[in-house]
């Protein structure tokens, strides 16, 4: 598990994720405040499913890495809502 130092909340550093030839995530660099909603919004095939199996540790990223405040991944999946449109 990835820690930040602080409470910054979620922090994607340069997350991209390829599969065989495809990249289907290229370098995403975000920070999501402790305490606050963010949505991640974007057209179908944008990386959002990508990115949040990479952020709940379903899926390694390529390159990159996903921080998060000291309350740690558990309290993230826990807390974590999927709404589909």
């Amino acid at each position: 598990m990835n820690v930040c130092a602080n409470d910054r909340g979620i922090v994607s550093e340069q997350v991209s994720k390829r599969y065989r030839v495809s990249l289907v995530l290229k370098t995403v660099t975000f920070e999501a405040p402790q305490g606050e909603v963010t949505l991640l919004g974007g057209r179908n095939g944008a990386g959002k499913t990508t990115w949040l199996r990479i952020a709940l540790g379903m899926a390694r990223p390529t390159a990159g890495r996903v921080l998060f405040a000291a309350s740690g991944i558990d309290a993230v999946r826990s807390a974590a809502a999927i709404v589909p449109d």
